[in-house]
């Protein structure tokens, strides 16, 4: 049901240190995230809690985990497979302690379980509905295009489980 492809190879990245397996169909995790971890890794920040929204197979919640040690890491995702995918990856990279992930919706305020972040991230879904054809498979049209909500409400939802300076 999971397997590795692209930058999720079966021999890990960073030198093994990660593992990362996502369902064999619909959205692949692809360098624009790598893009997005080496700008946050950039800023030099050194967060105690970091949230991914729409964390999907949790590619960027495990990579936070290796880049922030002393970090508590919580990925929320609405799709119900991706996080269970992430879940298991969690697993798999045996981050159990310091990563977890909720299956929510991130405009419920109690998505978070009221937890507020230092830093909260994510690799939303930037494309508005008819700037091109929607994909077929359902749960690469929620990652790609703004079907349930779009990128001003995306933006309130994370602002709103950070943490006040």
């Amino acid at each position: 049901m999971f397997r590795g492809t692209g930058i999720a190879s079966p021999g890990g990245l960073f030198g093994g240190r990660l593992v990362y397996r996502q369902p064999d169909r619909g959205f692949r995790t692809a360098v624009d995230s790598l893009a997005l971890l080496c700008f946050v890794d950039s800023l030099a920040l050194h967060p105690t809690s970091v949230c991914d929204v729409g964390c999907g197979s949790g590619f960027l919640a495990l990579c936070c985990a290796l880049l922030f040690p002393d970090a508590k890491v919580t990925g929320v995702e609405i799709s119900e497979l991706r996080a269970q995918a992430a879940e298991q990856n969690v697993q798999a990279n045996g981050l159990a302690g310091r990563v977890r992930v909720l299956r929510a919706d991130v405009r419920d305020p109690a998505s978070t379980e009221g937890a507020r972040f230092d830093l909260v991230l994510s690799n939303p879904p930037f494309t508005p509905l008819g700037r091109g054809p929607l994909p077929k498979d359902s749960e690469t049209a929620v990652a790609r295009f703004e079907t349930s909500l779009d990128m001003e409400a995306f933006v309130e939802a994370a602002t709103s489980i950070l943490a006040p300076d």
